[in-house]
């Protein structure tokens, strides 16, 4: 078990409180951390917050260790868009002391300075789909271990592999083709995207890339792809912006986009006001008890 989440029970046993406030105390700084980046990095914070009910809340609710080391993890984004790499290499580490996993994170530099063409990134899922079918990871790695003669580790990830847990992410997942989707919609959108642009398109795809090429295990794909996909947040704000505005896109040369979202009267404060709304329904789902989940501060017993 990692340190940070070690100290936090700690903590929490010293001072006899509910076992729960581990969770809301590991859910509380990913939420403040995911809160400053989508501060500093969203022009339309309604949105962004939207968006991350819909995709990463249940996350947050099932896996409390990795939820909070990919909120802290969105430290680094800021981080690096800042060029402030002490303080990247800082949150990096405050990660990976709630789950090691985190650690994937410092491909984020690299891909901040990339840029993948929308072919190179449709050539790269295809090759990695077939190797998963042809090779797969497990095979590779059983071959490497029992190369090394490593029979402990052999043993162990044999053990992993063969577990019910470890069951396989299905290619035509809706998850992995909404990923794949936005890839390709900013792309059409970003004709000339600006570093920030480029660096929130780049990590959706690295999401989608880890979900083909670990997809022999939807836990561990699911999970790394997660670091990388908590950036949906920031593109799809951004995306909707472009399309708004048909600055630098192909809207200019297409006005149906830009036409038609006038048409249908989407423009910023609709936006606003649909995202009220839905938080509103929410709201009145659980004082209604019609969401599956209680209210801590109500009950005291469960989240």
């Amino acid at each position: 078990m990692e340190p940070g989440y070690c100290i936090l029970a700690l903590i929490v046993n010293r001072l006899h409180l509910y076992p729960q406030f581990k969770v809301m105390a590991m859910n509380f700084i990913g939420l403040m951390c995911l809160g400053a980046m989508i501060r500093k990095l969203s022009g339309r914070w309604l949105l962004s917050l939207l968006v991350y009910f819909q995709f990463f809340f249940p996350f947050d609710m099932q896996t409390a260790r990795s939820a909070v080391a990919i909120g802290i993890t969105t430290l680094c984004g800021m981080y690096i868009t800042e060029k402030n790499y002490v303080g990247y290499f800082l949150a990096l580490i405050a990660a990976a002391l709630f789950h090691t996993t985190a650690l994937i994170c410092v491909l984020l530099l690299p891909l901040y300075h990339v840029r993948v063409d929308k072919y190179i990134g449709l050539i790269v899922l295809f090759a990695e789909a077939l190797f998963v079918k042809v090779v797969g990871i497990d095979r590779l790695a059983l071959f490497t271990l029992d190369s090394m003669g490593a029979d402990y580790f052999y043993k162990k990830y044999w053990q992993y592999a063969s577990s019910v847990y470890a069951y396989p992410f299905k290619l035509w997942d809706p998850r992995l083709l909404l990923m794949i989707g936005l890839f390709f919609l900013a792309k059409w959108v970003f004709v000339k995207p600006s570093k920030l642009e480029n660096f929130m398109t780049n990590c959706v795809f690295f999401a989608a890339a880890l979900l083909v090429l670990f997809s022999e295990h939807t836990i561990v794909a699911y999970r790394l792809s997660m670091f990388f996909y908590v950036y949906v947040v920031v593109l799809v704000p951004l995306i909707l912006d472009r399309l708004l505005s048909g600055k630098g896109t192909y809207a200019q040369k297409e006005m149906f986009p830009r036409v038609g979202l006038r048409v249908l009267g989407v423009n910023g404060e609709m936006i606003q006001l649909l995202t009220i709304g839905f938080f509103a329904l929410l709201a009145a789902a659980y004082a209604l008890r019609m969401n599956p989940y209680t209210v801590f501060f109500i009950t005291g017993t469960g989240m």
